[in-house]
């Protein structure tokens, strides 16, 4: 079976939760329901005890829909009211499709404005328009309320959306609805449960039994029971005990799916909405990340370098400060390429969608996507950088490849013990990522990125190091080729008495040992020969360096030649003049 993800939208007291509950399978069915208003009892669907005394949606609501195509639509009922816009985006950041509600009586309201600002942001492309309470309004007022509709979401993605009118007292429009988010389903893209399992996690309790639960909705992969889990950003691993979906036990859940899981191992007090249940090893949490910004038309004020604002993402609100890179100023319905440094570490792919609000007060400014989820610091009007991320933005999976190996270093570039800062310098300086890293940069599965890897490599675009997977491009081989030319023009120059130099004396010009040097090696690893601190018979930072050298002396550029003391000697060809030649029967090799 496979599932859309649909979410209510609108004006407090518009009806959304009325219609969810007439619409769906859950507590009472749509007749029931009918018949008990009717005779004056109270049917709620809501969970909080809060929500039932106030009859007001306070936090996120759950139903699901099963559609005549087969299709099961997992539907989050949303709150209306403005002190509750962190839980409406809660629920919405991962959606398929959203019915957007209106009352008949009222017609488009402040709240219904922002929701749908708020959808348009997360670049939501499916909607439907339902009216309500229909039973309430005469043939004249329900065509003012049409009108203001059609002038409201003129050149947006509901501008051409269906508009339903309904009554679920009368039980009027419901089946035409359920017919049209049918059609309009098929039309979705299916969810690719080829990626690795992600699920942000909107609620956290305990059940006596089953220990800590969370739920939400899955938003890519296969999640099995007894798989291997990793909560973030805590990085506490974990087991899947027990999956449930719509109260029924479960062996397996797909993208798309609303699940309750059971956790072996984790308390409650560790886990909070907001935190990311993943694939062990798939992402790795980030405190600053590089996005494209838009900014509402209706926003109070523009944002200015360094604001304090309530970034929204997955389905958490956190603290974060904006670094703008290619503006001074981004105005009301401007965009421009940022730089967001958040008070908390959050696990983020490339093209995750956001929501910003001002600190204070709390308004919606405006909403945007992930460009870069590992970069490293950027300067404000840094040079390039903007040119760079334009690029990042539109590329496709070589392309985008290509653009991190040579313009975007990661700051957890090596499978290595380094800080961020030690790790990104290296980066940044040599140019090389391993396989792993890559993947979390690109958000892609290591498997199905291996192949564009593979014919990147057969192209002669990027080299893969023998050992530890590390990845170069061409151009930047190219440049370490030239430096290496360079250095031993400079050496020739500065000291015309010296025949030649020693490999061991060009190597820390071409390839800074700094990040090395701060890793001690234990006595009982203690390194021998060619053999470094960080293991194996070709340390990960020389091989490119080896790699170059080789390709020096198959372009017969250089000359490397044994000496009586075992070092290797490097000879620039054509030798400096009146220099000679390099002794006869000396073996060429690194």
């Amino acid at each position: 079976m496979d599932y859309v993800v649909i979410s209510t939208a609108g004006h407090i007291d518009h009806g959304k939760t009325s219609l969810i509950k007439a619409l769906t399978a859950g507590e009472v069915t749509r007749l029931a329901f009918a018949t008990a208003k009717r005779e004056g009892k109270k049917l709620n669907l809501d969970r909080l005890p809060e929500e039932k005394k106030r009859e007001m949606t306070i936090d996120l609501g759950f139903s699901y829909l099963n559609l005549p195509s087969g299709r099961c639509a997992e539907i989050i009922d949303v709150p209306g009211h403005e002190r509750f816009i962190k839980n409406m985006l809660a629920g919405v950041s991962a959606i398929d499709m959203a019915l957007l509600v209106v009352d008949a009586n009222e017609s488009v309201m402040p709240q219904t404005r922002e929701h749908f600002n708020i959808l348009k942001l997360l670049g939501i492309k499916k909607g439907i328009i339902v009216i309500t309470k229909i039973d309430l309004a005469d043939d004249e007022q329900l065509q003012l309320v049409i009108e203001d509709i059609q002038q409201t979401f003129r050149g947006s993605f509901l501008e051409d959306a269906p508009i339903i009118k309904t009554s679920v007292v009368q039980e009027v429009g419901l089946t035409q609805l359920i017919q049209t988010i049918d059609r309009l389903s098929k039309d979705i893209s299916p969810k690719d449960y080829t990626l690795p399992v992600r699920m942000p996690i909107d609620r956290v309790f305990t059940i006596s039994g089953f220990g800590t639960v969370v739920t939400g909705t899955l938003a890519s992969g296969i999640l099995k029971v007894d798989d291997l889990i990793e909560m973030l950003p805590q990085n506490i691993s974990s087991r899947v005990r027990s999956i449930e979906s719509h109260s029924q036990k479960i062996t397996q859940a797909k993208a798309g799916q609303r699940v309750g899981i059971s956790l072996a191992g984790i308390k409650r007090p560790d886990l909070a909405r907001g935190n990311c249940l993943v694939q062990p090893g798939y992402l790795v949490s980030s405190r600053l990340f590089d996005a494209k910004l838009n900014l509402l038309e209706t926003c109070l004020r523009p944002i200015k370098n360094n604001m304090r604002v309530r970034l929204h993402l997955g389905s958490g609100e956190f603290l974060a400060r904006i670094r703008l890179l290619d503006k001074e100023l981004i105005n009301q319905g401007e965009s421009g390429f940022v730089q967001i440094r958040t008070e908390s570490p959050l696990p983020l792919t490339k093209n995750d969608r956001f929501i910003i609000r001002f600190y204070t007060p709390m308004t919606t400014l405006g909403g945007g996507y992930v460009i870069d989820p590992l970069p490293v610091k950027h300067k404000q009007f840094q040079k390039g950088i903007a040119d760079t991320l334009a690029i990042f933005e539109k590329a496709n999976t070589p392309e985008m490849v290509e653009q991190i190996l040579l313009n975007m270093p990661a700051r957890l570039a090596f499978p290595t013990s380094l800080s961020l800062g030690e790790a990104g310098a290296t980066a940044k300086r040599e140019g090389i990522m391993s396989e792993e890293q890559l993947a979390k940069r690109t958000g892609l599965p290591l498997s199905s990125l291996k192949h564009t890897i593979d014919t990147l490599i057969l192209q002669g675009t990027i080299f893969r190091s023998t050992q530890g997977h590390l990845l170069m491009h061409r151009q930047k081989l190219q440049e370490l080729k030239d430096k290496i030319i360079g250095l031993l023009d400079d050496f020739h120059k500065n000291q015309p008495l010296r025949l030649n130099i020693t490999i061991q004396e060009i190597r820390p010009k071409v390839i800074s040992d700094a990040a090395a040097k701060k890793q001690p090696c234990p006595e009982s690893r203690r390194p021998s020969g060619r053999e470094s601190a960080f293991g194996g018979n070709v340390p990960q930072y020389e091989w490119f360096f080896n790699y170059a050298l080789d390709e020096l002396v198959k372009e017969t550029k250089i000359q490397i030649t044994l000496n009586s003391m075992g070092s290797s000697n490097i000879f620039p060809v054509p030798r400096p003049a009146g220099r000679g030649s390099p002794p006869k029967g000396a073996a060429s090799r690194l």
